[in-house]
């Protein structure tokens, strides 16, 4: 993750012609539940899902899922240690206060989440517990 909406190469908003040449194969997307469809793949030694959005011929990448791997340390994912590489990468990160519970901190969320890029469109969901990271547009998590 560094400075803009984006995971390594892949960066937001990208149309899927140009995810499929920086990874270099066809991607096999599903359908979701919301307006678009997902990819899962491993790119750069990571499990990631890719979501898609779907406006008529237009298909942009809007959300990059982090999944845990089995041999990834406890440490790199305890929600401090998440919360902190989010706040080095994007310094512009600033905690949102959970809809369902908005007393929560930062420390007390179990899934913090964070608007990025100055937009409340852009946001960077940690699950730790859940072994996951989104990073994408906030109306691909309903």
């Amino acid at each position: 993750m560094s400075g803009a909406a984006r995971w390594g190469h892949l960066q937001l908003g990208m149309s899927q012609s140009e995810v499929v040449a920086l990874v270099g194969h066809p991607l096999n997307l599903e359908r979701d539940d919301t307006s678009g469809r997902h990819a899962r793949l491993s790119f750069d030694g990571q499990s990631i899902v890719l979501t898609f959005h779907m406006a008529g011929e237009d298909v942009t990448l809007e959300g990059i899922t982090l999944i845990r791997g089995a041999d990834d340390p406890d440490r790199c994912w305890a929600p401090d240690a998440l919360a902190k590489q989010v706040r080095a990468s994007f310094p512009d990160a600033e905690y949102r206060p959970s809809r369902h519970a908005p007393e929560l901190t930062e420390s007390e969320n179990e899934f913090p989440m964070f608007s990025v890029g100055g937009s409340d469109d852009t946001v960077i969901l940690l699950k730790p517990t859940q072994g996951s990271i989104f990073i994408g547009k906030e109306r691909m998590l309903d």
